[in-house]
This record gives structure tokens, sequence and C-alpha cells, in this order.
């Protein structure tokens, strides 16, 4: 079996070493609202710089991003699935379907932690626009372009 064979072949949306669709899309837009979901500082200033015309809110654990859920919605949703020794992306995927919220909201996946962003796609898949595109190769594209 490969890889891929337990996602979903349609719902999700495999970015590629050269692009991710979504940091694209957004970083080209303006006043869209955006919710990262990372405890890492250095990619939380690079996503507020590369969709630093958007409204961009910021959770470094799953408490923060259940909280900010509740209070609004969001055009995107940038998340991480390493949030902390206790919670992980996945609880975050899990209170997303469990609540009320839009399902227009798109998912980009940007962990690196491979096995951690096919839980949480599968999760997400059919229900949400999802992405996966690890941080490492976003970064490669719209990072070092914009040093």
């Amino acid at each position: 079996m490969d890889e891929d064979s337990e996602l979903p072949e349609i719902e999700i949306v495999r970015a590629t070493e050269t692009q991710s669709k979504m940091t694209k899309e957004f970083s080209e837009l303006s006043n869209k609202k955006i919710l990262v979901v990372d405890n890492d500082l250095f990619r939380v200033q690079f996503f507020q710089e590369i969709f630093k015309n958007n409204n961009v809110d910021i959770a470094s654990s799953y408490d923060k991003a259940v909280t900010l859920l509740n209070n609004g919605e969001y055009d995107l949703i940038c998340l991480d699935y390493d949030l902390g020794l206790d919670k992980k992306g996945t609880k975050v995927a899990e209170y997303m379907l469990a609540g009320d919220f839009s399902r227009q909201t798109k998912v980009m996946v940007q962990s690196m932690n491979k096995e951690g962003s096919q839980q949480i796609s599968t999760l997400l898949a059919g229900i949400y626009d999802v992405e996966v595109c690890p941080f490492d190769f976003i970064y490669k594209n719209f990072g070092e372009k914009n040093a």
C-alpha cells in the first residue's frame, strides 16, 4: 500500500514541493480572516508577514484555537499538528467537526509531521477544502523569495 492510499483522493489537495495554492491565494488577497494555529514563533511570524494584508489571529494552543473559533469565522486556517505535549492539531480538527463552523473555511495543514498531517486531513476531508503542505515547502517558496 502506498503512502497516500489511506487518504480520500478527491477531497484533499496535496501541495507539491513547488507550490501551495492556499498560501499563494491568501498572500495575494486582503481583508480575509485567517487563523494560524501553531506554537512555533518563527512560523507564526512568517505567516503574519505573508498574510500581512489580511486579519490574522494566532492560536499557540488548543485552548486558544477553540476560543478564537468560537468568536469568529475564518476564511483560512493554517493548522499545525504538534501544539504541545497533550494537544494535537487533530483535536482542533475534531472540535471543528463537532461545532457549527462555516464549511466554506479552507484548511491548510502545514505540519512537518507527515503522519499527523494525514490524520488531520483524513478527519476534515469531504467537509472542508483541505491542502496538506509541510511548512518547509511553504517557506522554500514564499519565505526565501521574500527574505
